[in-house]
């Protein structure tokens, strides 16, 4: 088992003229979490541990209705120069081959 832990928070988004909900993936070590955290995502204690990871703007928007765990986040380099296909040298774009 990692020491990582993936989870999508989804947040309601209190603005008065148009309510919404918004998400926000983070990783964070399993260790930053209470013991029953993930296992009981939703309850006050781990809802507050939760909160406490998340960034500045998230948290302004409102408080946490949601808790997935996630396989994992990658965050992207789009200037990656590995290539596409094997053996080609088209640059990825995006993760995706360009085309001629």
């Amino acid at each position: 088992m990692s020491d990582e832990i993936c989870l999508l928070i989804t947040v309601l988004c209190n603005w008065p003229t148009c309510p919404t909900l918004e998400r926000c993936a983070i990783k964070c070590r399993r260790n930053d979490l209470p013991p029953d955290c993930i296992e009981y995502p939703m309850e006050m204690e781990s809802r507050h541990a939760i909160y406490d990871l998340l960034p500045d703007h998230v948290r302004s928007m409102g408080p946490i209705v949601g808790v997935e765990e996630l396989f994992e986040v990658h965050v992207a380099n789009l200037t990656d120069s590995r290539p596409a296909v094997a053996g080609t040298a088209e640059p990825r774009v995006g993760g995706l081959s360009k085309e001629k």
